[in-house]
Order: structure tokens, then sequence, then C-alpha cells
């Protein structure tokens, strides 16, 4: 993002210049537009995604098993910080099926392999283990969305 400040003030900078000169040409005809708009396609603006831990997220950092239950539309512990190698298993402990979807796409950071529906009957359980530290948020298809409704998150963080 500095750099294409930087660059942007430049080509600004060299734009004003050209017109203080007295060039016979109006500035939208000049080359400094064209340059412009070249530079601001060819920049990529990346900004690092923050996830910040909420305040109510349990700590089981140290140990290597943790269980969560699937209540009927909620997950409890529903925010938990683990460390990496950490076994999670996820109970039915209610009456409703569930499952357990990642939030994120295959590929991108924070996806694991789905828990589908058949391993949640009444009682039913299952387990991933989590080896890499990131951001997991994950929900029940049945019940909510990524982003709403029966959703859990699972911070794997070093140390």
């Amino acid at each position: 993002m500095v750099a294409f400040m930087l660059r942007l003030s430049c080509l600004l900078a060299s734009c004003f210049l050209a017109m203080s000169c007295g060039g016979n040409s109006p500035l939208g005809q000049t080359s400094v537009s064209g340059n412009l708009t070249n530079q601001m396609s060819e920049t990529t603006v990346t900004t690092p995604n923050v996830v910040e831990i909420p305040d109510n997220a349990i700590d089981y950092t140290g140990q290597s098993e943790v269980s969560i239950s699937i209540d009927d539309n909620s997950f409890s512990d529903r925010f938990i910080i683990v460390s990496p190698g950490t076994n999670i298993t996820w109970t039915n402990t209610g009456r409703n099926r569930h499952n357990v979807t990642p939030s994120f796409e295959e590929g991108e950071p924070g996806w694991f392999t789905s828990l589908n529906e058949s391993l949640f009957d009444e009682g039913g359980f299952a387990s991933s283990l989590f080896e890499q530290t990131g951001y997991f948020p994950y929900f029940c298809t049945f019940h909510g969305t990524a982003t709403r409704g029966q959703t859990g998150q699972i911070f794997v963080v070093a140390g």
C-alpha cells in the first residue's frame, strides 16, 4: 500500500510539473494520465486477514484432546483456542442431526475436511486433528451458514 501511494504521489507530482511547464496538450491527453491508469491496474494491494480471538474464547492450549458438544442448534464451546497437534472431537448431545462444515473452500487457509451428518446421529461423534496454526471457522449446514446460526471457531496458536 505504501509503495502504491508513493507511485501515485510521484505520478501526480509529475503531472502538475508538466502542467506548470506550459505544455500545449491538456492534462487529459498526456501520457501521465495513461500511466496512472496502467500503474493502478498493475498494482495489487493485499491486506492481511487479521482475525481477533474473541474475549469469550476458551483456552485449551497444551491439551492434546478437546471435546465440543453439538447441542440442538449450537456448539459448546463455540470459540476455542488450541495448540497445533490438537485432536478435536465433536459429539452430538442433542436430538437433531448435525454436521461440521468448514467456512472456507478447499485449498483456502482455514479449510479442513468436513464431517458429514452420517457421523452425527444422536450420540454420534467424529474427530479432526488440527496440526497447523491458523483460523478454522465452521458451521452446521442444517442450522446455519458460514456467518450465522450454528457456528464455531477454532484458533490454533503456536506457543
